[in-house]
C-alpha cells in the first residue's frame, strides 16, 4: 500500500513539475527560433553600428515595434522626470512609434531622389536618437531572453531605471549639432 501511494505521489509531482517546465522551455525555444529566422536582432545591430543613419533604419526600428501602440499608452507623455510607474515598456514603445512617425514627416520621400538611388540620410541629432532607441530595444530583448520572469514581473524599478536613462540620453542629444 505504501509503495502504491509513494508511486502515485511521485508520478503526480513529476506531472506537475513537467507542466511548469516544458511550456517555459518551449516558449523560449520558439522565441529563439523566430529570432534566428527573422534575423531582426542582427538587422538592428547592423543599423545601430552604421556610420550614417537613413530612413531605412527608421523603418527597421518601426517594423521591430508593435503594429500599434497600446491604447492605455495613448495620451501619456513620458520623459526622464516621469514617475517610475509611467516608465513602462508599453509607454516607451509609444514614444518610439511617435519618433518614427515624426521622422517620416521630417524626411518625406522624394521620388526624384529615389529614382537616382540616393538615400535620405538623417541629421546627426536624429541619428543619435535612433541609435539610442535601437540599443534600448536590443537591451530589453536581451534581458527578456536571459531572465524572462524576473525582468517582466519582478524588477519594475530596474526597468524604469533603464528607461529613465534612455530618456535622459534622448533629452541630452544636442538639437543643434
Amino acid at each position: 500500500m505504501n509503495v502504491l501511494v509513494s508511486g502515485l505521489i511521485g508520478s503526480l509531482l513529476t506531472i506537475i513539475v513537467t507542466m511548469f517546465i516544458v511550456p517555459r522551455t518551449n516558449k523560449k525555444a520558439l522565441a529563439d527560433s523566430l529570432d534566428s529566422k527573422s534575423e531582426w536582432r542582427k538587422s538592428l545591430f547592423q543599423a545601430a553600428s552604421r556610420e550614417e543613419m537613413t530612413m531605412s533604419d527608421v523603418y527597421l526600428l518601426r517594423a521591430s515595434l508593435r503594429y500599434k501602440a497600446h491604447s492605455h499608452s495613448e495620451g501619456i507623455k513620458i520623459n526622464s522626470n516621469s514617475y517610475d510607474f509611467e516608465l513602462t515598456f508599453d509607454n516607451i514603445t509609444k514614444k518610439m512609434i511617435d519618433f518614427c512617425e515624426d521622422m517620416e514627416l521630417n524626411y518625406p520621400p522624394s521620388y526624384r531622389l529615389k529614382r537616382k538611388g540616393i538615400k535620405r540620410t538623417l541629421n546627426k541629432t536624429d541619428s543619435k536618437k535612433l541609435r539610442i532607441y535601437i540599443r534600448y530595444l536590443l537591451k530589453a530583448h536581451w534581458e527578456w531572453n536571459l531572465h524572462p520572469d524576473s525582468f517582466i514581473f519582478k524588477h519594475e524599478k530596474a526597468k524604469a531605471k533603464v528607461i529613465r536613462e534612455v530618456l535622459k540620453q534622448i533629452e541630452g542629444v544636442n538639437e543643434y549639432e
